[in-house]
């Protein structure tokens, strides 16, 4: 590496380091996803809870993923017992993988120019600065992917087969979320013929990776197999109801699915006639890619994850392209490489002012005093019912399944110092039913204008469970109000 690609990246690193750092706390989210892991963490830890399996997925039902994110989690928490430590790994990652995308685009034969401005664009980017700053199993995919690349072609230039298994497993890690499964086919002949190059004699290649495959596999969902043998199976009835796109919007849904990650890259108003551009390009460079054929390998790996969550049919999020994000900053770093620099630098300046009107609103709310809300709410509640006999149910405006509980569960547990409240008979989420049964009840309504309380939160919950008035209203903080009604409990 030369001395001026040296500073360059090493500014680019302080750069990624200070966005990712500045104003930290005020973007540190306590939300359900976090809260549930927090929790887990804390019961695996301190009362021996055996988790085996992972997250819930939108596909809700399946135990499609292995609990490796929760236990990744658990270990962190276990050695630095605090949200804003296991935060602070989250962002250490984020920054690590500003180098690590240089090295695996050098480790690819690819020019310094190439991997400069692949660092570039992790640097910048929003969604991967926002991926830094809180905890969430797509926010860690894509530096499993890029040090799973990264070892993968070390392998193949250095002719090693530890490196290869070393890249296999530490692909395995990054399916903790299912954006992984749109490259897995990818990444399966990508080892294959790593494997052929490493030795073609003896035992065939394509059985030698198929049976490393199935060992991992086996390895990391040994726990969501024996949950379902012990279980009766609990996944096959809802595999039944895959939201497959129909014949006709199979089109569609990619154009979506692809236009929204496109804008979680590049945050301007390009619309879906552009999503449907760059997916042609995608299919007529291919064979001018044939001096570099890693970089053939990405544009076939990414053609197929556009086809497959073609499949899909669900609402776009830009984190079900976790995975798919190292991939395509390579390819994009590539094309801009062979312009010139009055070429390169205009859209580096369009790239940077675009994110950062996104990052200068992301910074300028302040997290944490919602967090302070949620800790009086979890401390009120607690008082008040003394930890025992009482069920809480949370509605928004727009999620009435009683799903933002489990921050407050995860509040009064750690409080308490101990656990209070069931878990789904999966063991991955707090049992989100309404006990009528005990004896205290609250209703927190949050995100309401407080002039429709009445109306569209206390109302609706009292129609549903068949409750009178409530005992008292508890108190209002922060656009979340707090209404006690007695159960049927002693």
């Amino acid at each position: 590496m030369s001395r001026k690609s040296l500073w360059l990246l090493t500014l680019l690193i302080l750069t990624g380091t200070f966005l990712r750092l500045f104003k930290f706390d005020h973007t540190l989210l306590l939300e359900s996803d976090q809260a549930m892991a927090f929790l887990l963490a804390n019961r695996i830890i301190n009362f021996g809870h055996i988790l085996l399996v992972g997250p819930n997925t939108s596909f809700y039902g399946v135990n499609i993923l292995p609990p490796t994110y929760y236990y990744i989690v658990t270990l962190i928490y276990f050695f630095w017992r605090s949200e804003l430590g296991v935060s602070l790994a989250f962002t250490f990652i984020g920054i690590m993988s500003i180098p690590l995308i240089f090295l695996l685009a050098k480790e690819m034969a690819l020019s310094a120019k190439t991997a400069l401005i692949a660092a570039f664009f992790y640097t910048f980017s929003f969604t991967l600065i926002k991926y830094s700053r809180n905890i969430w199993e797509p926010h860690f995919v894509p530096f499993f992917v890029i040090i799973a690349l990264y070892f993968a072609h070390k392998a193949l230039n250095r002719k090693n087969f530890p490196l290869l298994l070393l890249s296999i497993f530490l692909f395995f890690i990054s399916l903790m979320y299912v954006s992984s499964f749109l490259i897995l086919p990818a990444f399966f002949f990508l080892t294959y013929s790593v494997l052929i190059k490493i030795d073609s004699d003896s035992t065939p290649p394509f059985l030698i990776n198929f049976y490393i495959y199935i060992l991992f596999f086996a390895l990391f969902y040994f726990p969501n197999i024996s949950f379902e043998l012990t279980n009766n199976f609990p996944s096959l009835n809802p595999m039944r109801d895959f939201p497959v796109s129909e014949s006709g919007n199979y089109l569609r849904n990619i154009n979506t699915q692809f236009s929204v990650f496109l804008h979680s890259f590049l945050p301007i108003n390009t619309g879906p006639v552009f999503a449907t551009i760059i997916i042609f390009l995608l299919f007529i460079t291919i064979p001018y890619l044939r001096k570099n054929l890693h970089l053939k390998w990405i544009s076939y790996t990414l053609i197929s994850a556009i086809l497959l969550i073609g499949i899909y049919q669900r609402d776009a999020y830009p984190h079900r392209w976790s995975a798919i994000y190292p991939l395509f900053i390579l390819l994009v770093s590539y094309f801009f490489s062979q312009f010139p620099k009055f070429v390169i630098f205009p859209f580096m300046f369009i790239f940077i002012y675009s994110n950062f009107n996104y990052y200068r609103f992301y910074i300028s709310t302040n997290k944490s005093d919602e967090i302070k809300s949620s800790v009086e709410i979890a401390e009120f509640i607690l008082k008040d019912s003394g930890g025992k006999s009482f069920s809480i149910f949370t509605d928004t405006p727009y999620n009435h399944t009683n799903y933002n509980t489990v921050y407050y569960v995860f509040l009064m547990e750690k409080l308490a110092g101990k656990p209070l409240y069931l878990l789904h008979p999966s063991g991955n989420w707090i049992d989100a039913g309404l006990n009528t049964n005990n004896r205290n009840i609250y209703l927190i309504c949050e995100d309401y204008s407080i002039n429709y309380f009445e109306t569209l939160c206390q109302n609706k919950f009292i129609m549903e469970y068949n409750f009178g008035q409530p005992q008292e209203t508890a108190f209002y903080i922060k656009k979340k109000t707090i209404y006690k009604f007695r159960g049927l409990g002693n």
